[in-house]
């Protein structure tokens, strides 16, 4: 079963507050859905992003998370399989940085149950020659890899790079400085950069996370009526006896 993209959405949020809470209202999710997130908030400390959660879950710490002191901003990537059914909010929370934060999300079927298989992020200082990459190639044939960048000093606009479909174009964010960011993805048939171009420079914060899949559940084990033949008792009765083979259609779909 192929990777399919369910749903996605952002939020930002430019209070000023300290401490801060961004909550993206999602449609209810079905069960079995792989969930990607990216989280910025307005400091260049790591350990300043509290947590993620869905629902009342947390998601657990950051795939790959990369902090930009500079110019006070960080970014962590998370990913989150086989999501419960009915989820419908996403919420990060933080000691600091509550100034600037943003927060993107995109929901993936067919997955089944899958695992991580490779993730990279980078401080980008970025022009329009080189676009936007995380600079190592990861993820194998048959992965799906999501990757999310944003501008963090420019307002530039983004695009994909060739082969790679857009999830979330967030585009010159009225709510976050008129700053720009975009989630992409790509089914893989080797290793691979998630890439995008751009039209101005700048520093972007860029990373991403590629996850494997087994390819589905096992259904129950199917069995077939092979023969009949028939014994007879000793007090003389002669009665069927049915033969079932399990082993030769064992996980047969």
């Amino acid at each position: 079963m192929a990777f399919v993209r369910s749903q996605g959405g952002h939020i930002a949020l430019t209070s000023g507050n300290t401490n801060w809470s961004l909550s993206l209202t999602i449609s209810a999710t079905l069960g079995g859905e792989d969930l990607f997130v990216y989280v910025s908030w307005g400091t260049g400390t790591l350990t300043d992003l509290t947590t993620v959660k869905l629902g009342t879950v947390s998601m657990g710490a950051p795939v790959t998370e990369v902090a930009d002191a500079a110019d006070s901003q960080s970014g962590a990537w998370l990913h989150q399989s086989n999501v419960a059914a009915g989820q419908t909010t996403i919420t990060a929370t933080g000691a600091a940085g509550g100034g600037a934060v943003l927060l993107i999300a995109d929901l993936f079927t067919g997955g089944s149950s899958t695992a991580n298989d490779g993730s990279h992020s980078r401080v980008l200082a970025a022009n329009t020659t080189n676009g936007i990459t995380t600079g190592t190639p990861f993820g194998a044939n048959g992965d799906l890899l999501w990757g999310c960048t944003m501008g963090d000093t420019t307002a530039g606009n983004l695009n994909p790079g060739t082969g790679w479909t857009v999830g979330v174009s967030n585009n010159a964010d009225p709510n976050f400085f008129g700053i720009s960011s975009m989630s992409i993805y790509k089914v893989l048939s080797g290793a691979d950069d998630p890439t995008w171009t751009l039209g101005t420079n700048g520093n972007y914060l860029v990373g991403g996370i590629a996850i494997s899949t087994s390819g589905g559940v096992a259904g129950p084990t199917p069995y077939r009526r092979m023969n009949q033949t028939y014994r007879r008792r000793k007090s003389g009765l002669i009665v069927p006896r049915t033969i079932f083979d399990f082993g030769r259609f064992r996980n047969a779909a």
